[in-house]
């Protein structure tokens, strides 16, 4: 009997861990990789998600060449993008299905 237990909640025990693993895996998906404004700027042009000095998170619009030269970093007022990152994929599905 005791033999019968242990192996019903080793069963369970490896569902739960195959479970974490893959929500592990869906969690890293969706992690934002930041780069560091400094060290590297985008190669092309598009919508990137942008972190500024006064901490705003905002979806900034890259439409001429110009804006993947060193300029990309012109302030808007007394702010500056300090870091990027490359916007999600969108959802392969529509909410609820």
């Amino acid at each position: 009997m005791t033999r019968l237990l242990y192996s019903r909640r080793s069963l369970a025990d490896m569902q739960e861990l195959a479970d974490l693993r893959s929500e592990n895996e869906r969690l890293k998906k969706l992690a934002v990789e930041w780069v560091d404004l400094k060290e590297e700027r985008p190669e092309f042009k598009g919508s990137y998600l942008t972190l500024w000095t006064d901490g705003a998170l905002e979806t900034y619009e890259l439409t001429h060449d110009e804006d993947l030269e060193p300029g990309w970093d012109i302030p808007l007022g007394d702010n500056l993008i300090t870091h990027w990152a490359d916007l999600p994929a969108p959802p392969t599905s529509q909410g609820g299905e």
